[in-house]
């Protein structure tokens, strides 16, 4: 009986090894487990890393700084270069702000960390070191005098480092930045809907599902199979791991998320990465599950869009499918509620695998029998959203029509397209004059910040085309380093004045190209934009004349000349 319970476990216990929370999931840089060495994935910055423990290696001695934030997977790279053995020379510092004890600071840790690349002994030092910083506490370092002086070397590139400037690379001193670098890769062709994709994180989907021996937890996926009760949470969570089995659902998953990185500056780590597979995977309560309460809200469909999760859920719950209605999506939802039987032809069972149409069948079937009343009524409508949000996932695609033409926009961006180039340059010059909620096509208009109900102000500027250039040439051989923003910048006599234009205001300008009228709450949300009018109001002839334009578009103008105002 033990062993049976141990079986029924099995599943449930190594998916807690990518939870948040579990001692697994939280690398301290020390120890590289099997479970570690199974789930590395081998990322382009992995092979950086190395090329450059290789040149320290050449020339006898140095440092390599590993400059990022918390939790972007610094800890786990340690533990891999340690258990590599061309490295063992190297010493590794993770996470060197922490003190030696409570009474030496951040800034003192790290100075002792670079003890041996001072001034006098940065060049003959035979010394190998990996130090992993956070950028906060390099900033605190730089400005820290005794740094400046003794370290001149580090210091320079340190400063340049914490103030996101380019500088010279040393022999001696090699830096890998987790900066300026995607969770996604970017794909320049035109001829793909979705221009994206992530091979870290469907390699790790890949290798958590994949039905191979020596994957631990497809092992466990079986255990559990064959030894779960009917109905109970173990069954739920294996069909969970099921469904995530399926290709299409993995890359559904991807692509929500990347869409979720883009349209609502989504940031997530590795470690964040692996707990959102977990709790996709197993309900948040599921020690006390019950078939009848949670059987709708615990399925992978559900959980993956539960905005009461984790920090990526909360995200993705934003696309839920739901929230997007339309004549397609109406059609679809009714057919539950008019039925008198649960309709297997409702799952999407040209794409799903027998087994699981069998499962949600006979499953759903029981559920949608066994009620009356408001219960079913009810369990109508959990069947009908269960199988809408699974069959939507079994084939993604985006709702919002401006994050498609982002996509396409940045992959033209990128590959110096003159269409899209002129295109963008055309939308924020179109875009100027709508800025405090009028709809007037004047592309040479500037609003001016003295707004009423029934009138607005403008002013006149021949408003120039902009220098629409990306920060770095964007390298094919690392598709992940490129910036979620149009560089651009608009040249006057006196003054260039820049606009980086990502994807809220994006989003903002295609919608007032399309007819929308801005709200002054819109304005408080991009203040960049707002900023940027203002200050092309300064090279306008305000001072000579202003337009007027009232609620039904009709326009006076008035003037100053000879110290005399007139209005025409």
């Amino acid at each position: 009986m033990e062993k049976i319970i141990y079986m029924r476990d099995c599943l449930l216990n190594q998916l807690k090894a990518l939870c948040h929370g579990s001692q697994e999931a939280v690398q301290s840089g020390t120890d590289f487990s099997e479970l570690d060495q199974y789930l590395h994935v081998n990322r382009p910055i992995d092979n950086e890393v190395c090329d450059h423990m290789d040149d320290i290696l050449r020339v006898g001695g140095g440092i390599l700084l590993l400059v990022g934030s918390a939790g972007d997977g610094k800890s786990h790279m340690i533990s891999y270069l340690k258990s590599i053995d061309k490295y063992k020379e190297f010493v590794f510092y993770n996470d060197a702000t922490e003190g030696c004890s409570p009474q030496i600071s951040a800034v003192d840790t790290l100075k002792f960390a670079l003890r041996d690349y001072r001034n006098a002994t940065l060049n003959e030092t035979t010394s190998k070191t990996v130090l992993a910083v956070n950028i906060g506490k390099l900033q605190d370092l730089v400005e820290n005098d005794e740094f400046k002086e003794g370290f001149a070397e580090l210091y320079t590139i340190a400063d340049a480092i914490a103030n996101n400037d380019a500088f010279y690379s040393h022999p001696r001193i090699k830096v890998v930045s987790f900066a300026h670098r995607q969770a996604f890769e970017l794909i320049l062709d035109e001829d793909i809907d979705y221009p994206v994709k992530s091979d870290f994180m469907a390699e790790i989907l890949s290798r958590i599902t994949q039905p191979v021996p020596i994957n631990p937890f497809y092992k466990a996926y079986l255990e559990t199979k064959a030894t779960s009760g009917t109905h109970d949470v173990h069954e739920v969570v294996a069909m969970n791991y099921r469904l995530l089995m399926h290709e299409n659902i993995r890359k559904a998953i991807v692509n929500l998320i990347i869409e979720a990185i883009v349209r609502f500056k989504l940031v997530l780590t590795p470690r964040e990465f692996l707990d959102f597979i977990y709790c996709i995977l197993v309900p948040q309560k599921w020690s006390k599950y019950g078939r009848r309460s949670d059987f709708f809200t615990s399925q992978l469909p559900s959980l993956l869009f539960d905005s009461n999760g984790g920090k990526i859920q909360q995200a993705i719950s934003r696309l839920d499918p739901l929230k997007y209605s339309s004549l397609l999506h109406d059609n679809e939802l009714s057919k539950f509620y008019a039925s008198f039987e649960f309709d297997r032809s409702c799952i999407n069972s040209e794409l799903l695998d027998q087994d699981i149409v069998d499962y949600y069948t006979s499953t759903l079937s029981q559920l949608y029998n066994a009620s009356s009343g408001q219960s079913e009524r009810n369990n109508k409508g959990n069947i009908a959203v269960l199988i809408f949000k699974l069959n939507r996932l079994l084939e993604y695609q985006s709702y919002s029509e401006p994050y498609k033409k982002f996509l396409k926009d940045i992959t033209g961006y990128y590959a110096s397209k003159a269409a899209v180039l002129r295109e963008i340059n055309e939308m924020v010059k179109m875009s100027v004059p709508r800025l405090y909620g009028s709809y007037i096509e004047e592309p040479d208009f500037v609003p001016l910040n003295l707004q009423g109900s029934n009138y607005k102000i403008f002013t006149s500027l021949q408003i120039p085309d902009a220098d629409i250039v990306p920060r770095e040439p964007f390298n094919v051989e690392y598709p992940f380093i490129f910036d979620l923003y149009f560089n651009t910048e608009w040249d006057f006599s006196t003054e260039q004045i820049p606009l980086k234009i990502d994807f809220p205001l994006y989003e903002h300008m295609y919608e007032l190209r399309n007819g929308k009228l801005s709200s002054h709450f819109d304005g408080e949300k991009n203040l960049q934009f707002s900023n940027f009018v203002r200050k092309l109001s300064k090279f306008s002839d305000a001072k000579k004349s202003l337009t007027i334009v009232d609620s039904d578009n009709h326009k006076q103008k008035l003037t100053n000349k000879y110290n005399q105002i007139q209005l025409h």
